[in-house]
C-alpha cells in the first residue's frame, strides 16, 4: 500500500492518468485534490459516513444471524392451518355434545391418538376426523335415551371395538357408532371418506339402509335440533 507523507504539493499518479495531490495540511490533517479525466468518475464519501455505515451493516448481518427472518415454510403454514382446523372442529363438537348431552370433555376419559390409531387398525377402517374429536374430548357418551360409542374406561359395552365385532350384519366398510335401541343401528360408510369425512347410513333389522346427515357433525347437529327420527328417540 502507497502512504502519503502528508507534504504539500506531494503527488500520487494512478495509471498514469489519475493524480492525488496533497494541497494543504492542517493539524496533522491532509488536504487531498483529485485530478482525472472527465470519463473517470470520482466519488467522495467522508471517513466517519463509510465507518457508520460498515458499522450499520454489520449489525443487521449479525442481528438477522441471531434473529433469521419468520418466513412460514409451506409445510409450516399447512400444518398450522390443520392444527386451527382441528381446534375449531374439537370447539364445534364440544359445542353440540354440551347441547344434546349436557356434558363437558373430561380428561380421564379423553381418548389419545395412539389409541384412536389403534381402533382403526381393528375396525380396518379410517374414523372420520369429527367423529376423532369427539373421541378425544369425551372417549364415549351415554344417556337413558341415546349412547355414542367409543373407549368407555369403565366398562365394555360400548367399546366401538366391540360393538362393531358383535354386528355379524355389519358391511366390512361400516362403522357402527350407536344405535337407537328401536333395532336401528348408525354407521360411518368409510368407501365415501371426503377431505376426513364419511356420511352416516341408518339400518334397521331388516337390512334397509339410507343416508341421514353427510357427516358426523351433521349427525350431531340434527341431534340438537330435535329434528331427525335418526338421531333422537320418538
Amino acid at each position: 500500500m502507497l502512504v502519503l507523507s502528508r507534504r504539500v504539493g506531494e503527488e500520487i499518479v494512478i495509471d498514469g492518468r489519475i493524480r492525488l495531490v496533497v494541497l494543504a495540511v492542517h493539524a496533522g490533517v491532509a488536504r487531498l485534490g483529485v485530478k482525472a479525466p472527465p470519463c473517470v468518475t470520482v466519488d467522495r464519501e467522508e471517513v466517519h459516513v463509510r465507518r457508520g455505515t460498515a458499522l450499520l451493516r454489520k449489525g443487521r448481518e449479525e442481528d438477522q444471524s441471531r434473529n433469521p427472518p419468520n418466513i412460514p415454510q409451506p409445510e409450516r403454514r399447512l400444518e398450522r392451518r390443520f392444527t386451527e382446523f382441528e381446534a375449531q372442529l374439537t370447539k364445534n363438537v364440544t359445542s353440540l355434545i354440551y347441547r344434546r348431552f349436557g356434558t363437558l370433555p373430561n380428561r380421564l376419559s379423553a381418548v389419545t391418538d395412539l389409541e384412536l390409531d389403534a381402533v382403526e387398525r381393528e375396525l380396518g377402517a379410517p374414523l372420520p376426523q369429527s367423529y376423532r374429536a369427539f373421541l378425544r374430548s369425551f372417549g364415549s357418551q351415554s344417556s337413558p335415551e341415546h349412547e355414542l360409542f367409543g373407549l368407555p374406561r369403565d366398562r365394555l359395552w360400548g367399546d366401538i371395538v366391540l360393538m362393531n365385532h358383535l354386528d355379524s350384519t355389519r358391511p366390512p366398510h361400516y362403522v357402527k357408532f350407536t344405535e337407537d335401541g328401536e333395532g336401528r343401528s348408525y354407521y360411518f360408510d368409510t368407501t365415501k371418506m371426503d377431505e376426513g369425512e364419511c356420511p352416516v347410513i341408518v339400518r334397521d333389522r331388516a337390512g334397509d339402509e339410507r343416508e341421514v346427515a353427510c357427516s358426523f357433525l351433521h349427525f350431531l347437529t340434527l341431534a340438537v335440533l330435535n329434528a331427525a327420527e335418526c338421531v333422537v328417540k320418538t
